[in-house]
Parts: C-alpha cells; sequence; structure tokens
C-alpha cells in the first residue's frame, strides 16, 4: 500500500484541500463514502480495505509512534496466524500405544528379540486393539509395511486366516519376522 505520497499530494490527487484531508487522519473527521472511494482508488487498494474496519478511527487518533506500535503487532500476529494455519489438525483425539523400543520386525532373516520388552508412547488417530506395537525394519514387504512404521500386534496362538499377516516368534531361535502367513 505504500505509495510514497505526502498527505498534501494525497489531498491534492483526490481534489480535496490538504486541511480536511488532515482531519480524516487526526480523526477529528470522518470523510464520506464518495471520498473514501477516491481514497482507495489512489491508493490502488478496494473500498473495502479502508471501510470493513472497526480499528481505523481508533488507529486514526493514535500518535505516530503508537500508531508504529499497533503495526508492529498486527504484522506479529499476522506472522503467527499463518504458521498457525501450516499446523496440521488431527479430526479426532490422538491415542496412545506402546512401542517397543529395543525389538524390531523384519521379513528376511527376522531379527533377534528380548523378553525384556521396553517401551515408548507413540500415537495414532486410529483406536485398535493390540498388545504391543513393534517397528518394522527393512523393505521386504514394501509397498504394504515401509521401514520404520510400526506393527501393532496382538498376542495370538495361531492365524485367523490363511495368507495373513502376522508377526512370527522363532522362540527356538530368538528371532522374530514379519510374514504373510499360510495355514495347512
Amino acid at each position: 500500500m505504500e505509495q510514497g505520497l505526502t498527505q498534501k499530494e494525497l489531498a491534492n490527487k483526490i481534489g480535496k484541500s490538504y486541511q480536511i484531508y488532515q482531519t480524516w487522519e487526526n480523526g477529528s473527521r470522518n470523510p464520506k463514502d464518495e471520498n473514501l472511494r477516491q481514497l482507495a482508488d489512489a491508493l490502488n487498494v478496494s473500498f473495502e480495505y479502508l471501510t470493513d474496519t472497526e480499528i481505523l478511527p481508533i488507529y486514526q487518533k493514535l500518535s505516530d509512534d503508537n500508531k508504529q506500535q499497533t503495526i508492529n503487532y498486527a504484522e506479529d500476529k499476522l506472522k503467527s496466524q499463518k504458521e498457525q494455519e501450516n499446523i496440521i489438525h488431527f479430526r479426532n483425539s490422538l491415542i496412545p500405544y506402546k512401542q517397543a523400543t529395543e525389538q524390531a520386525l523384519s521379513a528376511g532373516l527376522g531379527e533377534g528379540y528380548t523378553d525384556n520388552i521396553e517401551t515408548c508412547t507413540v500415537y495414532w488417530d486410529k483406536q485398535v486393539n493390540y498388545d504391543i506395537g513393534i517397528p518394522i525394519k527393512g523393505d521386504s514387504m514394501e509397498p504394504e509395511f515401509h521401514y520404520g512404521q510400526t506393527a501393532l500386534i496382538k498376542y495370538q496362538s495361531s492365524p485367523d486366516y490363511d495368507g495373513q499377516v502376522c508377526a512370527v516368534d522363532n522362540v527356538s531361535m530368538g528371532n522374530a519376522f514379519i510374514k504373510c502367513v499360510t495355514v495347512e
């Protein structure tokens, strides 16, 4: 909006005296809509830019120093608003899940595991009935399962159906796998 015009130049540009223009700026008089339209045209802004505000009459009464402080404050608020708009808001509350920290699952040679399971808390936006979350290591199960994703595991002794993807414990070897299981 900076046009580089003095008050006198702007007053001349819209065909008003400098004294009348000053009364608008100092808030002792308000310009008529016709004058605001001329000002908007001269400043290359919309009529609404000059009229759709509650703060303009207050702003016009401020000292130059207070006007600058108000502008700085408004710019800070706008910056903060733009930063807030970049935040992703989840539609549901996030649900906490326990995830093993020293364990992993992989499809290839498997991963070693211990009976001592330390956990951390991770969050997801869906409710799932599970016993433990274990991170996936490796990429041989892609595109279904990616390295670093968490598999939510429900302890059970056998698969529910043929072709189910399961975390499989090879207790005798101390390895854990993520595999598509065939039931025979």
